[in-house]
């Protein structure tokens, strides 16, 4: 019974530290591809903080002025254009805090199509 429960200490052991490894290997991967770019650290990407001069680290934020968004339909607009209450992404993914913009130049349903200007909270757009 000893035996047994030392094998599989062992093999927990090795399933961890193999897991660990693969972690580390794919970590700093995405750390040498950055690095090797504008010397950033995995640490810093989508910290809110404009790290990287080229605004690599920030693409899912808008700390990053020339940084760029990628909406889920593959269409990109710069990250400015981030949770500002404004639908710019035809499936809304750009609007992900669901802020919307102040009452008094709220749009109606019919004024939001007849203009093309669609505000939060964003409905899919994507089939049209």
């Amino acid at each position: 019974m000893i035996v047994h429960c030392k094998q599989r200490h062992v093999l927990l052991l090795l399933v961890v530290s193999a897991f660990v490894f693969l972690l580390y290997q794919v970590l700093s991967l995405r750390d040498l591809q950055l690095s090797a770019k504008e010397g950033c650290s995995w640490r810093q990407i989508d910290d809110d903080y404009c790290d990287c001069e080229d605004g690599s680290d920030e693409t899912k934020t808008n700390a990053c002025p020339q940084s760029r968004f990628q909406c889920k339909t593959g269409t990109s607009l710069p990250s400015s254009r981030l949770n500002d209450g404004i639908c710019d992404c035809c499936d809304g993914s750009d609007e992900w805090l669901g802020r919307t913009v102040p009452s008094e130049i709220r749009l109606t349903d019919a004024q939001q199509e007849k203009v093309g200007v669609f505000q939060s909270p964003c409905k899919d757009r994507c089939s049209k």
